[in-house]
């Protein structure tokens, strides 16, 4: 959901209940690689993230000849 929420109308807030994500480390991750795209993402609490709608942007990557 966090990397669909920009291309929905109204965005999406998502909140976790119950016990804590395992996962944290990657969901700190799909955050940041996020908003390197141009995407608003507001952490509005301890597990609860906003993701604004708008248009996701790509990432430009130089790669050496031959790969």
């Amino acid at each position: 959901l966090l990397l669909a929420g920009a291309r929905f109308e109204h965005g999406v807030r998502i909140e976790h209940q119950g016990p804590p994500i395992p996962s944290q480390p990657h969901v700190t991750m799909t955050l940041e690689a996020l908003r390197d795209v141009g995407v608003v993402v507001e952490e509005v609490g301890e597990s609860c993230w906003q993701v604004e709608p708008g248009p996701i942007g790509g990432l430009g990557l130089a790669l050496p000849a031959g790969t």
